[in-house]
This record gives structure tokens, sequence and C-alpha cells, in this order.
């Protein structure tokens, strides 16, 4: 018996050229199989050898088989053997029939079974050989046999293989994308081939760009300019695609072909071509000319759609320009028809845009949108970008949906709102001499616009209008409606609630629902509205059973999910405070803090961050954040009705610091028409020692769209407010009232607003009621802490002595304030002695320091 080699043996493994560039890679020698697969010129043999010269022990054997000397699988295990006997690797006695087609796969296991160490077979060209067959026989080997291991390089698609192997074997993929030089490697590569050796980053990367990265296409173009045909700095995109097509095309031009040639040029259209669209279009035979292009190595099969390389690409749609140009328009719209007719929209999108047809380009868009496969908002908006600005602006449906794609982004949504401004413009152009269901859709743009430049009314307007337009087409009668319907409700309800009619938003949302898939993005996206604007409307049954039917078809976190999932986290942060998890409530802030910075719905995420800022005592840094958050320029603008909301929580912090006559001073501008704004007011009326105004504000009717949480919270002020004026009956209705709109789900949230004075009242008119409700809500709100100070003598500063005080804290000459308010000198002396009074002091200097405390200055 012969003794194994000691030394190393890497038989038949090719030489590493001198220009090769190791790709970015990397596998292990420990897998039992290594399958490397990707087009022709991509580098898999060369990354083999580098792998079994540079990354394999130095004492592992390597036995090496070229399939092209022999393109059948019939004699593999007998060629394996062979060379497994001249290496020395298999004892002599070791059997060597002649005959490779009888020697049975069962003997020649026998024989593997011999060795005694690990020995690496590569499979060099496993394309040639591979079928069903010949992968169960290679897994069926390296079951048996533990100390071989092998390396393929395939140009088809090995799916089959890894399938087979898989369950049982270590396997180590390495696919195209993995092949890819980058341009530090391509700048490595055009130097070993002796181009200036100086060549900056930015031409190397044009070459890669030009190249896509591919290994053979990046020596062509580097030999083509270190022979001095090429200046790469001044070359342009189609010199360096005409070099690269050379290293990578001639097996076309060896096939001779004409037919085959011919077809291969129509299918470059378009960039992933199916069986079916081949045979649309390059005739009946072309299923059979994919085929052809993967075994030629021009291409590589993703799932069910054969993809050309792209320089091969690159080249054939030159030569189709060149060939038949008159064929490629309707090329292009064949692509587009069997695109929307298979749902396969993004190659339809792509065809519509170099065909520049708005028309048709604004079909794909709007089925993209409406059957929910925004799956890549960046790729739909290079595309977009791609089109003149003059042939978007004809279209206001296309202008619309660019900057709703733009919006997806957080990085782009003031770019955005630059597109909602265009939309708008374009919507007043072509509103005049539009059709009914033009109109909703028009209507439809004009709303969002207006509410997402803090347009508030303008956006309420709009939508009302688009909603009375839309009512007038009926299902089916209009095909970019029907696409567009479930957007469009939930667009309109948005813009209805930013405008402060919250129950016919919520109402207008949840009528997407019939329009939408289910277990669609779309139908995620209406209840996840639905959940979270509900939640901040205090309806805590409809917010979670919205957010239990959404979270089963949450898509996963993304940048172009983003803005759809955050109203689900809107849902889930008010929730958190409502059951007193603090932790869990700031754990969401801060994952949503990168989002909020230019998401629309960020003051309704304010509002709620400034409750949870009162619970837990950060009066100082609450009231600094949210004055950062609204001033003007650092967020996406508001609307009216949310600026209100966010100044009465802005108010609600200052009486919690003691600055109750600040708090009011906030709320001056600011109408008690508005829910928020009247319950904030009459919270600081009582604070300040004025009950009987705080009582006509709470006792008056509930307002439109005041919603369960205000009407909790201006129920149980009414109680506080009666008890202090010795109304217990009312007091005691009041209480009742707000209990009974808890143990319906509505929010519990209003006891904050009470002091730990009006509390104990609060309890102590509950001990007479034996009312089942009251006594739940006070047991479920009795571990909130008391934020809010106990009242004291209000400091009731007329307008005019207010202005004085600040003419005082500017040091403004009196004389010139009395100038200024044209009144006498003797008059503002007379108000700044009233203003000293009223403050308990008798100097300037301590009535600066007193007004600062109350918040007024």
């Amino acid at each position: 018996m012969t003794a194994l080699p000691t030394a190393s043996v890497r038989h038949g493994v090719p030489r590493l050229p001198s220009w090769h560039v190791a790709s970015a890679a990397e596998s292990t020698g420990d897998a039992a199989l290594l399958v490397v697969h990707g087009p022709a010129g991509a580098g898999k043999s060369q990354f083999l050898a580098w792998w079994a010269r540079t990354v394999l022990p130095a004492d592992r054997p390597v036995i090496w088989l070229d399939t092209a000397s022999a393109p059948s699988g019939e004699g593999l295990w007998w060629r394996v053997q062979q060379a497994l006997l001249t290496t020395g690797l298999l004892p002599e006695d070791a059997a060597a029939p002649t005959d490779r087609r009888g020697h049975a796969d069962d003997a020649i296991l026998d024989d593997l079974h011999r060795l005694t160490a690990p020995v690496v077979l590569v499979i060099d060209g496993y394309d040639r050989l591979s079928s069903p067959t010949v992968d169960n026989r290679l897994v069926r080997m390296l079951r048996r046999i533990d100390r071989l291991h092998v390396a393929v390089a395939t140009r088809r698609n090995p799916a089959h293989l890894i399938g087979a192997a898989a369950l049982s074997l270590d396997v180590t993929e390495v696919g195209p994308t993995d092949l890819t030089l980058d341009t530090a490697a391509t700048a490595a590569m055009l130097r070993a081939a002796g181009v200036d050796p100086l060549i900056d980053s930015g031409v190397a990367d044009r070459v890669r760009t030009a190249t896509h990265g591919l290994a053979l296409a990046v020596r062509a173009v580097a030999i083509g300019a270190a022979r001095g045909g090429t200046d790469l700095r001044t070359a342009g995109a189609d010199d360096l695609a005409r070099l690269a097509a050379r290293g990578v095309v001639p097996a076309l031009v060896d096939h001779q072909d004409d037919a085959y040639l011919q077809a291969a040029r129509r299918l470059s259209v378009t960039e992933a071509v199916t069986p079916r669209l081949a045979v649309t279009l390059a005739g009946p035979g072309g299923a059979d000319v994919l085929t052809a292009l993967e075994a030629d190595g021009l291409g590589t099969w993703y799932d069910d759609a054969f993809v050309l390389t792209p320089v091969v690409r690159a080249a054939l749609r030159a030569d189709l320009d060149r060939a038949e140009p008159r064929s490629v328009d309707a090329l292009l719209r064949a692509v587009t028809a069997w695109g929307l007719s298979t749902h396969t929209l993004y190659p339809a999108l792509h065809a519509a845009a170099e065909l520049r047809d708005v028309e048709l380009l604004q079909t794909t868009v709007l089925r993209i949108w409406g059957t929910g496969q925004v799956r890549d908002a960046a790729e739909t908006i290079r595309v977009l970008e791609s089109l003149p600005i003059t042939a978007l602006s004809r279209s206001p449906q296309l202008t619309l949906l660019l900057a709703l794609l733009y919006n997806t982004r957080p990085e782009h949504r003031v770019k955005a709102l630059e597109w909602f401004g265009i939309a708008a413009v374009a919507t007043v152009y072509h509103l005049p001499r539009a059709t009914p269901a033009e109109r909703a859709v028009l209507r439809t743009g004009e709303s969002l616009a207006a509410r997402l430049l803090g347009r508030g009314g303008r956006a309420r307007t709009a939508a009302l209008s688009a909603l009375d337009h839309l009512a007038q087409v009926p299902p089916g009668s209009d095909g970019t409606v029907d696409v567009l319907r479930g957007l469009m409700h939930r667009q309109l309800g948005i813009s209805l609630i930013s405008g402060g009619d919250i129950d016919h938003g919520l109402r207008t949302i949840e009528a997407a629902l019939p329009h939408s898939a289910t277990g669609s993005l779309a139908e995620f996206s209406t209840y996840s509205l639905l959940a979270g604007l509900s939640a901040a409307h205090g309806d805590l049954v409809a917010a979670r059973h919205h957010l239990r039917v959404a979270e089963p078809i949450e898509p996963p976190a993304r940048p172009e999910t983003a803005y759809r999932r955050s109203t689900l986290d809107l849902a889930r942060l008010h929730l958190a405070v409502e059951d007193g998890d603090l932790d869990r409530a700031d754990a969401l802030l801060r994952g949503m803090a990168t989002e909020l910075r230019t998401n629309e719905f960020w003051p309704a995420f304010a509002e709620v961050q400034a409750t949870v800022d009162l619970l837990r005592g950060r009066l100082v840094s609450g009231t600094e954040a949210l004055d950062q958050r609204m001033r003007r320029g650092r967020r996406s603008p508001m609307t009216s009705a949310w600026r209100a909301r966010l100044i009465a929580a802005r108010s609600l912090l200052a009486l919690a610091g003691g600055q109750a006559e600040g708090g009011l001073a906030m709320l001056q501008p600011v109408p008690s028409t508005q829910p928020s704004a009247r319950v904030a007011r009459a919270r600081l009326l009582l604070s300040t020692g004025r009950p009987e105004d705080a009582l006509a504000l709470v006792a008056a009717p509930d307002l439109p769209d005041e919603g369960p949480r205000l009407q909790v919270a201006r129920r149980l002020l009414l109680a506080a407010a009666s008890v202090r004026h010795g109304a217990r009956a009312p007091a005691a209705r009041a209480l009742q009232e707000a209990a009974a709109v808890v143990a319906h789900g509505g929010s519990a949230t209003g006891w904050i607003l009470l002091s730990t004075e009006e509390r104990t009242a609060v309890r102590e008119l509950a001990a007479g009621l034996a009312d089942p409700d009251v006594d739940a809500f006070l047991a479920r709100t009795g571990s909130v802490p008391a934020v809010i100070p106990d009242a004291r003598d209000a400091v009731d500063l007329t307008e005019r002595e207010l202005v004085v005080l600040g003419a005082l804290a500017d040091d403004t000459n009196l004389a010139e304030v009395a100038a200024r308010l044209h009144v006498s000198l003797n008059t503002v002396k007379s108000q700044v002695r009233s203003t000293y009074r009223k403050l308990g002091v008798r100097r300037r200097v301590d009535a600066l320091a007193r007004a600062r405390e109350l918040g007024l200055l």
C-alpha cells in the first residue's frame, strides 16, 4: 500500500492571473458543499482558484475537475477516482476499471471510504453536467463520505442542488452579488492591468457602474484602457459599456444564429423575463432562447424570471436600438401590457417611463399604490425623477403620487412638500375641465397638499368636496378611482381630522376597508390609522380592536413602511400611558424619534409626550422639548387644530410648574370652541381661584368632536368646580357621567388634571354614591400621581397691565410706553402701581422676578 502524500496537492487548480483581485465573498473549507454560481464572466473559476490556494489549509489536498473536457455526468465519479489514484490520494490497490460507464456508484463509494484525510473536489463548469440525477448522486456521495468536500462553479440556478443538500449537509453559497467587485476592487484590477496607478475612486466607480462589477467586464475595460484605446477619465458611460461587452458577449457572436441573436435583442427591453413574456416578445421559441442564454452564461434565473447580466443586456439593447429601432416602442408597450395584466408592475413601470407615456405611467403608478406593491419607494422615485418635470406637471395625479412616494421616506419629506405644492398648482389648472372622477382625485390631492402645508381649514374643505365628487362615481365606473378609492378615503379622513372634524374623519378612514384586500398593506394602513387616531381621541375600545386586527399583518420595519406603521405605535403609546406603563411609553417615544422629525403625525406624538413628561415630573425638560418641537421650521407644518391641542398641553406643563398665569396667557389666542383649549383653560381658572369662570366653561354642552378623553376630563373638572362651589348634586352627576364614559371604553387620563385637594373631595363625594362605575374608576386611577398643584388666588392682570409689565421687562421708558399706548404718563404710572399691588411687590426688580415665577414673562 502506498502512503498518502504529505506535501500539498493542488491537482489541476488553475494559476491565478496577476491581475486577479479577491472579491468581497468569503467562505470556509469546513462546509461539505460550496456552491459558487453566477453568469459568465462573474469570476467563479478565479474565486475558487483563489479559495483553493489561499483560504484552504496548505496541507488540504485539492482535486480540480474541468467539465469542458467531459461535459457529461455519467463518468464524473470515475474521473474523481482516477484523479485520486493519480495523485496518490487513494492506495494503488483501489479498483481502476477501464470502462467508466460500467463502474457502479457503490464500488466507487467503497474506494472513497478508504480516504484517510479530508480531500476537496472542485468541479468547474458544473452546469454542463448538472441534472436532478447528478445532483442527487453528488449529495449521496457527500452524505456517506465525511472526508470528502466538494465545491462547484455553475452558471445555472443551483436551487435543486442546494435544496437536495441543505437538509442533511452544511452548504455555503456564493452568488452573483457576492462575486461583484466593489469600487476598491475595480480600481485594484485597473491598476493591475497597467492603467494609470493614480486613477481615482471616481473613475473606478464609473467603471464599476458601467460593468456592474462583473469581473470579466472590468478586465475588458482595463485591457482597452491599458492598450491606449480609451482614456477612462474622459470616456462616457456608453464607451465603457461597449468595452465591457467585448469581454462578455462573444458567445452571442459565436452562435452564428441570426434568429437567436434577434430574439436575445428583443428580450433586452426589460430586466427580468418570464417564459410567458419571452414568447410575447420573441415569438413561440422565446422560452427556448432563455434556456440557451443561460447555457451561454449570459444571465441567471431568479425564481421564475430570467435576468440578463447587466452588461450583456446593455450591449443587446444598444444592438436592438441600432438594428430594429421601429420595434422598440411596440416591445415596451408589450412589457407594460404584460406587467399590468399579471400584476408584475415594476417592469411595467420602467417600460412606461422609457416610453414617456404619461397616461400609461400614471396608470401603472396608480396600480402600484392601489395594490399596495410599494415595496421599494426609492425605485419608483428614481423612475419618475427620470422624467422631465414638464411631463410630470401635465398630470396632477402623477405629481401627487410622486409627493406621496417622497412622503414615505423620512429623508425625502421636505421634497414631498415641494411636490405637494406642484400638485396643488396643477390641480387648480386642470380642475375646471375635469370629470367628476378626475375632480375627486384632484380634490384629494389638493386636500392632501393643503394638510401637509399646515392649512387645516383648506384641507378639510377640499376633503369634503372630494368626498362629494367621489360619491358621484359608482364603483366600477372609473378604473383610476377604483384603484385609488381606498387610498383616497384614508387620506381624506386624515385631512378631516387635521381640520378638527375628528368623528367624520374616522368614519371616512373606515370606509376604506371594503376597498382593501384582506391582509394587504392597504388594509394594514387603514387599521393602523384607525387604531392610532382612535387612541388619540380617547376611544380605547376602538383603538384596542383595530390594534388587534393590524398587528398580525404589520409589515417589517423598513423606511418605506415607517409612515404606515407610525400610527400603530401611536395607539401603543396611548395604551401604555393608559395602563400606567410609562417605561414602555418612553421606549416607544425613543424608538420613534428619528421618524418623527418629518412624520406629519408628530403633533399627536408630541401631545402624548407632554402627558408622559407631566406624569414623570419632567416639567422643565418637557416644556423645553415641546417648545422646540413647536418652533416654526423645526418640523413639518401643523394645522391650527393640532397647534391648539399642543398649546393646551404646553399650558398644563406650565401649570404643573407653578406658572398658572403664564399658562392662561398662552391660551389667550386659542378660542374656547377648541375642545382641548376649553378643558385646559377651565383647569387653569380653577387653579387660579376662579371657580365660577371655570364652571361656566365646563358646564357648557359637549362640543363636536370632543371625544371620550376630553369628555371625561371636562366632567371631572365640572365635578371638582361644583364641589368647590357647594353644588354637590351637579358634582355627583358629572362624576357619574365621567365614570360611565370610562366604563364604556373612554380614556381615564382626565384624572391627571385634578389636584390632591380636588381628588380628596371627589373621593368623599363618591363615598355616598354607591355607583359601581365610579368605584371602578377610582380604583383604576388610584396610582396616578398628582401633578397639578392646589388652587391659589389669581393674579388677575388686565391686558393693559400685561403690556406695561412687558415694557418694564424691556427696560422701556414709561413716557415711551404712554406714547405707544396713546395715554398719559400718569395713566401708565397708575397701571404700574396696580400691577405691583396685584403681584404683592413694591419694586420693579421684584415685580419682574414675580412675573417670571408665574410665567407671565
